[in-house]
């Protein structure tokens, strides 16, 4: 479901990485960044039409209520299934 040398994947481990007590590991088919809890999946879909389309690079995040809205105006941002 993903390809483990992928540049972009490097960038966000290295960005993880950095985060106090970070760890990673694959759950429902994709790398899964978390400490206490997950903070963010690598990779995602989103229904269109009644089709899956992927998004191989792409980082899912729950955002702070009062981040979202200005995420979401954003074209290069979507709302996972």
């Amino acid at each position: 479901m993903f390809d483990d040398d992928a540049r972009f994947l490097e960038q966000v481990r290295r960005l993880a990485a950095d985060l106090p007590n970070a760890g990673e590991k694959v759950s429902h088919g994709r790398p899964t960044f978390f400490t206490k809890k997950v903070f963010a999946y690598y990779s995602g879909s989103l229904k269109v039409d009644g089709e899956w389309v992927e998004h191989p690079q792409s980082i899912m995040v729950q955002p702070d209520e009062s981040d979202r809205r200005a995420l979401l105006e954003d074209d290069r941002t979507f709302v996972p299934a």
